[in-house]
């Protein structure tokens, strides 16, 4: 697709054009470059483009380019910190079977991870909030995770985002039938709160599209490690839907379009109950 400005029809267009050429006589890989905002958001359009390539025959591998926020500052010096906090938080992470046939992370040091992270995670080595962060073997990462991460300032949660976090490995442990499963989502699921938090005019904070950004940072850790990300993708995916289980009616309509299986959203509803139930709220709120 030439690299210039397009809207999503013009794109899609290009791309049927590209698509019905016969590369059977093509000794070459032939590769599509999406514009960065595709590759990294636009789902729907991601799936859309997907559909088209897989009924001509090709396979695609969806290529995330994830980055600090100090190496995006670095990368893009003409752009200001809440424009790029914006983009990092528009993440939509990959489905396999749904908008790519495979995925991989493109990164600098950024994500580099501890040499033991795959197996401290499987093994369920990791205990705190602190564990995770070492889980990242770049200081500038460990630092960008550890902002904000002493106080929520909000009377729904009285304790730390970091106190949070450990309260919901916690309850994890106690499910039985989707430990491992839950015990990584409760890892991963409020690191974005540390790029996100923003303040209202009463003083209270909130957290908007953190959830992407967790997702963002689970992916980038699964891309890294040893893991297979076919296996891993629906927890990522819990990560990012999570804000969204937790305040947004459900329907199955979002079980087909996601292609969410019963035991995705069985895990979904799980770890619902185990947010809600790790926090500390201030007494006097009324009760939702």
């Amino acid at each position: 697709v030439p690299q210039r400005t397009l809207t999503a029809p013009d794109l899609i267009e290009e791309f049927k054009h590209f698509v019905s050429q016969d590369f059977s006589n093509t000794d070459s890989d032939e590769t599509i470059v999406y514009p960065t905002a595709i590759s990294y958001g636009r789902r729907k359009l991601r799936k859309t483009l997907y559909e088209l390539a897989h009924n001509a025959g090709l396979t695609v591998t969806l290529v995330v380019e994830a980055f600090t926020l100090d190496s995006l500052l670095m990368l893009n010096p003409s752009r200001t910190v809440t424009e790029l906090k914006a983009a990092e938080a528009s993440f939509q992470p990959p489905r396999i079977g749904l908008d790519c046939d495979d995925t991989q992370l493109m990164s600098m040091s950024d994500f580099e991870l501890d040499e033991y992270a795959t197996e401290k995670v499987t093994d369920q080595q990791v205990k705190s909030f602190t564990d995770i962060i070492a889980l990242f073997d770049n200081p500038v990462t460990q630092f960008e995770l550890r902002l904000n991460q002493d106080s929520h300032d909000t009377p729904y949660h009285l304790e730390s985002i970091a106190d949070h976090i450990e309260m919901t490995m916690a309850g994890a442990l106690e499910n039985d039938r989707f430990t491992d499963e839950l015990y990584f989502i409760a890892m991963f699921h409020d690191l974005g709160k540390a790029l996100t938090k923003q303040f209202k005019d009463n003083g209270h904070a909130t957290y908007q599209d953190h959830a992407q950004l967790s997702a963002l940072y689970a992916y980038a850790f699964v891309a890294q490690s040893d893991l297979d990300y076919g296996k891993y993708q629906d927890l990522v995916e819990a990560i990012y839907q999570h804000m969204h289980i937790m305040h947004m009616p459900f329907s199955h309509k979002q079980m087909t379009r996601n292609h969410w299986s019963s035991e995705l959203v069985e895990i979904m509803f799980a770890f619902k109950d185990i947010d809600s139930a790790a926090a500390v709220r201030d007494s006097t709120l009324e009760k939702d």
